[in-house]
């Protein structure tokens, strides 16, 4: 099975995540939780106040982000492969500046920046 991604399905992806982050209530712990439409992840504005909750956050956002732009296929080709790293990445910047949070912006941009 082939499955390919279209740069409007990064953007789906993002706004279903980013649905659910910005809706969800406060909860003591980052928690994940699949739903009908995507990834739910709650936490409290608190816990983006020092860098270990942030890059736990983090972690779980991208984990979410993977999910969402899984194809599902464990071997692929390598422009699937490719494909689909770059949705995780549309998908995580896209939820990382909706959240806008200067510790979870600037990790993200440690995390991601290219040398060369």
């Amino acid at each position: 099975m082939t499955r390919s991604f279209q740069p409007t399905t990064a953007f789906i992806a993002a706004a279903v995540l980013t649905g659910s982050l910005l809706t969800a209530p406060v909860a003591s712990g980052a928690e994940v939780s699949a739903t009908h439409d995507g990834y739910r992840i709650r936490y409290s504005p608190s816990e983006l106040a020092n860098s270990a909750d942030a890059e736990n956050i983090y972690r779980k956002l991208k984990f979410a982000a993977h999910r969402v732009c899984d194809s599902g296929a464990t071997l692929r080709s390598l422009s699937e492969r490719i494909q689909a790293e770059r949705c995780v990445e549309k998908v995580l910047a896209s939820v990382v500046q909706k959240i806008d949070q200067p510790l979870l912006s600037s990790l993200h941009a440690s995390r991601t920046s290219k040398v060369g």
